[in-house]
Parts: C-alpha cells; structure tokens; sequence
C-alpha cells in the first residue's frame, strides 16, 4: 500500500504559550510502514542540536518545549 497521509488536506495554525510543551502528530499509514522526517525552514531536524525537542512514538510524534 503506499504511504498516505491521513489529514494532509488539513491546515491548522497552532498558538502555544511560553513555558508549555507542544506536541505535532504525523498521522501516517502504509505498507511498508513510511518513514518519518520533521523539517523547519526547509532543514531536516536534528534531535541532537535541538536539545529543547523530542521525537518520539517511531517518528509520528513531534514536542518542543517552549521553555520559561
């Protein structure tokens, strides 16, 4: 089956408060199971040198801390 985006027709501007954790979702399906990759501004995100996010549940979840 190929990799379908489930809500991709689906745009939300999300407000976060300062101090809060926000969390993405990446609602995917697909046989094999796709491979996930979170960008900001056009570079992929490297967990490593973003000490204040987290990717977790195999990719489909995205949180930033937004610190205090």
């Amino acid at each position: 089956m190929p990799p379908q985006l489930i809500g991709a027709e689906t745009v939300a501007k999300i407000k976060a408060i300062k101090g809060t954790l926000v969390t993405l979702e990446c609602d995917v399906s697909g046989t094999p199971q796709p491979r996930i990759t979170w960008i900001k501004d056009g570079s992929v995100i490297e967990i490593s040198n973003h000490p204040h996010m987290s990717i977790l549940n195999d990719g489909k979840t995205l949180q930033v801390s937004l610190g205090s």
